[in-house]
């Protein structure tokens, strides 16, 4: 994906665009941790394991959570998008 080109478009047509930023911190903002953790308390030991590890590989660093990022684009009337938590980009 090519960010730069879509924060140029964005820019041009004058609405709001937020990101980049490493999935795995938006995930974590968007709580991914403590919606793991619930699913899991109602799983079996495999599958709560199994839930655990596709979150860690979701947003670990060293697995995808550094690899792939986000961004945004909104219409200028709506607030900050959930998981995202800088302003828009200038």
């Amino acid at each position: 994906m090519d960010f730069t080109a879509l924060l140029a478009v964005a820019r041009k047509a004058e609405v709001p665009s937020y990101g980049t930023e490493n999935q795995g911190d938006f995930l974590q903002h968007l709580g991914l941790k403590e919606r793991t953790e619930q699913l899991a308390s109602q799983a079996s030991a495999q599958d709560a394991a199994m839930l655990r590890s596709a979150a860690n590989r979701l947003s670990a660093p060293d697995k995808m959570g550094q690899l792939f990022k986000v961004m945004a684009i909104t219409s200028p009337t709506l607030p900050v998008p959930p998981g995202f938590t800088k302003g828009p980009v200038a």
